[in-house]
């Protein structure tokens, strides 16, 4: 009795109401530009169809036509849904973005929106046509009794047979109202919701996975693996298992990989369209992991032509990396990629004049398709993705071996002019000889009126001499040999832009031995100069006065030397000293041999 309650319901009987419903509804499901972007408003769709009482196989055999048509019409739309969501519609399709639930519906997709008014009016017009097929068929069979051979004749016709298909039979007359049937319907849409949630809870990962990955590489410009995703939509907690991200600067190796990362969301902000994420952690990550796969580039990089300098006037007799570097293409790589990153979490404004309406939606539509571009003005003033917190600890990087790295991303979001508070980036190691904070401030909508530094401070300590100058264009023998090297780079990004340099990158050189015109190495403890850094991150501008580090140098040397007189100098009047009570026979007081250092201490200053 209940599975044919059921399957009665689903097929659904030959009323009016209930063809209607299902070719409208088909339509408008065939409508959707995208199943992956506008999931919601589909499944919303699919749940009405269940619990409406419409013809599930009608609705079926609805969509593929309709589908067809919507790809043809995209543009047509795209064009309407402008119409509407620019002109008499926009206070309630406003209403609709930003209010709960329905904000999940994607109304601000023009095409989308666009697409609804065609979509019924595709719907009603083979409403109306099988309505009139179904009424002439059951007008033709009236006229025979059943089995007789004109009753048969009839039945054999190509619609005919189609009709029966689709309503089981239940064409051929009015069906009698049926209250358990009328009752059992919406249960049917309320059923396939519940199915859904536990879908999303339990088994997220076939169909949230490659979404995930889809969007995380878009943002990345490189290929991003995930192993599963987990939802726990009571608690309100996203994890992500066996992230890895690969480098699009080295596509065999990861820009960063984690184990698991783990994110709380508000379930609140979710229903409104947008993802709050109060802190996220990854945990066992990596930086530069050889991957099992070559990655590949969302996009290839255009080849841009520019002078060495990257387009940035130098300053004095400032040179470039290649100037100093062996490997300066490596180096430009990483800080390119530095760079971009801090523009992605900044937010940082466009160069050059600002785009016309006319000109971002042709651009839009160039990259995204006519059914993913959106009027982002409908939101209201929050950002579609804000991360409070996110915290990578202990993170391993082939470049600093065997010392873990802390890295800590504050107020991360789409769109910084929509938050009170400036993004930050701080990246700390275990060992204390990395410390590299960035403040954002300049690309929010507050400036600095949050507290937040509009610039870096760099420090990274004790690199190894040999390791350092193996990079640098020197001569086949160093001038400087052993030591440890200790930089530091504090300052404001140039005219408030992140990325842009004005500031020196203070060098120091420790207990290290120089060769400087000469074959015989002499001991430094500390050598400090700076190096005037100017223009892009990616390719600065590098001013070095040779003269000043001259100076520096024999200044070093100058000090050294003298300390290692006044000590040699005070060995051997202590050797005197012994030798003169020797020679007298007698014990020199304390207060003579007191005063008489003192004398020598007036003479070749006190160390």
């Amino acid at each position: 009795m209940i599975i044919r309650i059921l399957t009665r319901s689903v097929r659904g009987p030959a009323k009016p109401r209930q063809i209607f419903a299902a070719t409208v509804l088909g339509s408008m499901v065939a409508f959707v530009p995208s199943y992956t972007d506008q999931a919601f408003f589909a499944i919303g769709l699919v749940a009405l169809l269940f619990g409406s009482g419409a013809n599930i196989p009608l609705a079926s055999a609805v969509w593929f036509p309709a589908r067809l048509l919507a790809l043809a019409v995209m543009p047509f739309s795209f064009s309407t849904g402008k119409f509407l969501i620019d002109g008499p519609a926009h206070d309630l399709i406003a209403w609709f973005v930003n209010a709960p639930v329905f904000a999940l519906f994607g109304f601000q997709y023009f095409a989308l929106t666009g697409g609804i008014p065609v979509a019924i009016a595709f719907g009603g017009i083979m409403g109306a046509l099988t309505l009139w097929l179904v009424r002439v068929t059951r007008k033709k069979l009236n006229q025979y009794a059943e089995g007789e051979s004109g009753w048969k004749k009839v039945l054999a016709s190509p619609y005919a047979r189609g009709l029966n298909w689709i309503f089981g039979g239940d064409w051929k007359k009015p069906e009698p109202v049926s209250i358990t049937r009328a009752m059992f319907r919406p249960l049917l849409g309320v059923a396939f919701l519940a199915v859904v949630y536990l879908v999303i809870q339990f088994a997220p990962g076939p169909w949230l996975k490659p979404v995930l990955a889809d969007q995380l590489a878009e943002w990345n410009g490189a290929t991003v693996d995930l192993e599963d995703v987990e939802v726990n939509l009571a608690r309100g907690r996203l994890t992500l298992v066996g992230l890895e991200m690969a480098d699009d600067k080295d596509l065999d190796r990861n820009l960063f990989s984690a184990g698991r990362l783990e994110a709380d969301f508000s379930t609140g902000d979710f229903l409104r369209g947008r993802w709050s994420i109060d802190r996220a952690v990854a945990h066992d990550s990596h930086q530069g992991t050889l991957r099992e796969t070559r990655g590949v580039r969302v996009e290839e990089p255009e080849q841009e032509e520019s002078d060495s300098t990257g387009g940035v006037p130098t300053v004095g007799d400032g040179k470039t990396l290649d100037d100093y570097l062996e490997e300066a293409r490596v180096w430009e790589e990483r800080l390119e990629q530095v760079k971009e990153w801090l523009e992605k979490i900044a937010g940082s404004d466009e160069e050059g004049e600002p785009e016309s309406t006319r000109e971002r939606m042709e651009r839009e539509i160039a990259e995204l398709g006519w059914g993913l571009v959106a009027s982002h003005e409908l939101r209201e003033d929050a950002p579609a993705l804000f991360i409070a917190e996110f915290a990578i600890e202990g993170m391993e990087s082939e470049n600093v071996e065997g010392d873990p790295i802390d890295v800590e991303i504050r107020n991360f979001s789409t769109d910084p002019s929509l938050v009170a508070v400036s993004p930050s980036v701080s990246v700390r190691s275990r060992s204390g000889r990395i410390q590299f904070d960035v403040g954002l401030g300049s690309s929010s909508s507050s400036g600095q009126a949050d507290g937040t530094t509009s610039g870096l401070n760099f420090v990274w300590n004790e690199i190894a001499t040999e390791k350092l100058l193996d990079e640098l264009k020197a001569s086949e023998r160093p001038i400087v040999e052993n030591g440890a090297i200790d930089l530091k780079l504090l300052g404001e990004w140039g005219g408030g832009k992140v990325g842009e340099l004005a500031m020196p990158l203070l060098v120091t050189i420790r207990e290290a031995n120089w060769r400087l015109g000469g074959d015989d190495a002499f001991h430094l403890q500390a050598v400090s100069f700076p190096l005037e850094l100017s223009g892009s991150l990616a390719s600065p501008s590098i001013d070095f006065d040779a003269e000043h580090f001259r100076q520096t140098v024999i200044e070093a040397g100058r000090a050294e030397l003298s300390g290692r007189l006044q000590s040699a100098a005070k060995s051997e009047f202590d050797e005197l000293l012994n030798k003169g009570e020797d020679a007298l026979g007698v014990e020199l007081g304390t207060e003579v041999k007191d005063s008489a250092k003192g004398i020598l201490d007036s003479i070749l200053g006190d160390n």
